[in-house]
């Protein structure tokens, strides 16, 4: 009796100092190179709702349920999962640099919390993604041991996850919006006096025909007794052969005193939720920050809500104007 009892207690000695010779840190990082823009990939790790397309945090459970609070995408935003399989759990994301990095707290304030944190690096050929995982063990020491089988387990996870990124970036424009300021706003309903266009698509935004065109909107308004009520825009309605469609408006309040003349048309502008960015006078054909915010809506998984426009607004040189682009999108 006494053998067994020296044995158990022997094998219990054994276990503790095995358990303070691993590490106390359970720690994984796994890479992968990708042919995708910082910008893109970025998006896709700053947003659960986009992460759970690639990294779903219940990947085993496909009964699990998600739910999302705090902001849509980046420092506070939280996703919890419960389901039969993988329990209950959440995230949170603690730290969002853009383009660059993105961090979470793995069931934050819980006894098992860990970090997980996507590394985002331009390399040539593309770019370096990097998945990390790390866990504090501190004096559990049973946890260590099992900090030992999970890596393996969680590297594995990752691998795959890793793998269904770069799925999902073939998908997705390769247009890189970095840099381009994008604010989320929403814009009130207007009354419009327009008139509908066919221009080259290389003139887009410097067609001679503007100034002739904003010149008989203009008498109309006065003619008719209708005061402006902000600046002209371009509503872009899509390309048809080498040409481009767009109906070219100015906003109005008041009740017309005048019928409108044959080829001036009376309707009203979106309202609701935009994204807005700004395209410098001088900057080259607007088509550029089109292509960057398309892309932008695409990666972040936003739904437009019907065509883009463009208003003229002054900026540092009076000779080549800013222009604010517009996209409706719905809301998140």
């Amino acid at each position: 009796m006494q053998r067994a009892l020296y044995a158990l207690v022997g094998v219990f000695v054994l276990i503790v100092a095995g358990g303070f010779t691993l590490p106390r840190f359970a720690r994984v990082e796994v890479s992968t190179l990708v042919d995708a823009p910082p910008s893109v990939v970025f998006a896709q790790a700053n947003d659960f709702r986009r992460l759970a397309l690639w990294a779903p945090p219940e990947a085993d459970d496909p009964d699990a349920r998600l739910s999302y609070s705090g902001p849509p995408r980046g420092e506070g935003a939280r996703v919890e999962w419960s389901g039969p399989v993988s329990g209950g759990g959440a995230q949170l994301i603690v730290e969002s640099i853009p383009y660059e990095y993105v961090s979470y707290l793995v069931n934050p304030g819980e006894t098992a919390e860990a970090a997980a944190w996507v590394a985002i690096e331009p390399v040539a050929g593309g770019t370096r993604v990097t998945r990390g995982f790390e866990h504090d063990y501190a004096h559990n020491l049973v946890g260590r041991y099992f900090g030992v089988l999970w890596s393996g387990m969680i590297r594995r996870d990752y691998g795959l996850s890793l793998d269904r990124l770069e799925s999902l970036l073939q998908r997705l424009p390769t247009v890189d919006y970095a840099g381009l300021e994008v604010e989320e706003t929403y814009v009130e309903g207007s009354d419009i006096a327009y008139v509908v266009m066919s221009v080259p698509q290389d003139s887009i935004g410097d067609s001679a025909e503007f100034d002739a065109v904003l010149d008989r909107l203009g008498a109309f308004l006065d003619t008719a007794g209708l005061e402006r009520a902000g600046a002209p825009f371009a509503i872009r309605r899509g390309a048809v052969g080498s040409r481009f469609r767009l109906d070219l408006a100015i906003p109005y309040t008041g009740t017309p005193a005048a019928e409108a003349p044959a080829d001036v048309v009376l309707g009203r502008r979106y309202e609701g939720q935009v994204l807005r960015a700004t395209h410098p006078g001088g900057g080259g054909p607007p088509g550029t920050t089109h292509d960057k915010l398309a892309a932008y809506l695409e990666a972040t998984g936003r739904r437009a809500n019907g065509a883009p426009w463009e208003r003229w607004v002054s900026g540092t040189d009076p000779a080549e104007p800013d222009l604010e682009v517009f996209y409706p999108v719905l809301a998140d």
